[in-house]
């Protein structure tokens, strides 16, 4: 906690019309500092603190040219940190009360003993700076609190707040949800549409929050382009249905770049829920999990709400972490492969359903699509990322079979066939020629 120092004016300005009460104050004043300038009319104090800082200002009410309280309230816009004392012969409740809306943080009635002012001066002076740090301590709390982009809640603020939801839920035995949303291929529709537009993205991911996730739940961006909302007094299905409303709102998004090219924004969202023994972590990451599975399914293809996907496809991923990882590992080689996967997992499902595959190959076909590309793990750098054609001294290490007379692709269609060793490789393979099956598997 911090500790605010008293502070005694070094720089006191009176304001005062009787010279006899001006030079009185004065001299008792010079006492404990030397610093000190006496004016006699509103104006004239005006002027003063415009071409000077003071730390404390005596000012009566009644002057020859302008109201008292005219001045202290011009006083307190033009010197909001330095502290005012209203003096004046008349002592009423009603002129004391006045005086403090106008401005000054006390009040003393003449007569006076200008010891009593000096004490009074310092008072007001150690007051506004309490004041003002106070001031200062809330502005700083609100931005350790709030992301500088979005506006939104930021990290630090969710985290404190789910410890809270947790503990409040262990003791209450109340529900818990905690979501964690993703946008899709975000950093390709940076490159897309430039950064500038990424950032209204963000922000517009914000917005829908903030309309939808109303107290006591909260959100915040969690960093990057993912964010978190926590949902105290709700269940699983209850927090989906907030988290679907904010799916539709940035479902309707569209970015374009500069060659007037459409692409749509979209979410993945995944949903945990308190059990009575999770850490606010554990919470989290479970969340995310469930985010990741999301992503691999049905909804970042055809748009399906995300709690759509039947149970017993859910049931087929008995590894998610380690799909996950497989996930990032290859987003970590090539940035474009994320988005890649996407169209090669829709076009694979939008196939199979053509051909009528069964449950399984269809699971297998959303769970693989994402992975696809993990051969991408082990191809040196110097390989995966070399513009232009491959040259023979290091299509071995490509990831891609070589044609070496045994080669399992056909032409530049990258369909494999498989053939007995020694027997020579068929020029081509005509696609109507690949059975449905074989489509499949």
């Amino acid at each position: 906690m911090s500790v605010v120092r008293r502070r005694k004016p070094a720089n006191v300005l009176v304001v005062e019309d009787d010279p006899t009460l001006a030079r009185l104050v004065q001299m008792v004043l010079s006492r404990f500092t030397e610093h000190i300038s006496v004016v006699r009319n509103g104006r004239d104090a005006l002027d003063a603190v415009d071409a000077g800082d003071f730390d404390a200002i005596a000012c009566d009410i009644s002057l020859p040219d302008m109201s008292g309280l005219e001045v202290i309230a011009q006083l307190r816009r033009r010197e909001p940190a330095c502290g005012i004392v209203a003096v004046t012969g008349f002592v009423d409740v009603d002129v004391a009360v006045q005086s403090m809306k106008a401005g000054a943080d006390d009040f003393l009635g003449k007569p006076f003993n200008p010891e009593i002012l000096w004490h009074m001066l310092n008072k007001a002076a150690d007051s506004r700076a309490r004041h003002i740090e106070a001031e200062q301590a809330t502005v700083y709390r609100q931005l350790a609190y709030t992301d500088a982009l979005t506006g939104a809640p930021n990290r630090r603020f969710i985290d404190e707040f789910l410890v809270d939801a947790v503990e409040r839920a262990q003791r209450e035995g109340q529900p818990l949800s905690v979501a964690y949303i993703d946008i899709d291929n975000f950093k390709l529709l940076n490159d897309f549409v430039g950064h500038d537009s990424g950032d209204e993205i963000l922000c517009a991911v914000a917005n829908a929050l903030r309309d939808n996730v109303t107290e006591p739940a909260a959100y915040a961006r969690f960093g990057g382009d993912e964010f978190v909302a926590v949902f105290p007094g709700l269940r699983a299905e209850q927090a989906e249905r907030v988290v679907e409303r904010v799916r539709r709102v940035v479902s309707r998004l569209e970015v374009a770049n500069e060659a007037r090219v459409p692409l749509p924004t979209r979410l993945s969202c995944g949903i945990a829920s308190f059990t009575g023994t999770e850490s606010p972590r554990q919470l989290v990451r479970e969340a995310e999990d469930q985010m990741y599975l999301d992503k691999s399914m049905t909804p970042s293809i055809n748009g399906a709400p995300f709690g759509a996907q039947p149970m017993d496809a859910l049931m087929k991923v008995t590894n998610l972490k380690a799909l996950r990882n497989l996930v990032k590992a290859i987003d970590r080689r090539d940035s474009y492969t994320r988005y890649h996967s996407d169209h090669a997992t829709q076009l694979a499902v939008t196939l199979g359903r053509e051909l009528g595959l069964g449950e399984e190959y269809m699971t297998a076909l959303i769970i693989g699509g994402p992975i696809h590309d993990l051969g991408k793990i082990v191809v040196p750098d110097e390989v995966l990322r070399k513009p232009g054609a491959i040259d023979s001294g290091r299509a071995p290490h490509d990831g891609r079979a070589p044609d070496d007379g045994r080669g399992d692709h056909c032409g530049g269609h990258g369909l494999r066939y498989r053939r007995e060793p020694g027997t020579p490789p068929p020029r081509a393979i005509r696609w109507q020629r690949l059975s449905a099956g074989y489509c499949a598997r």
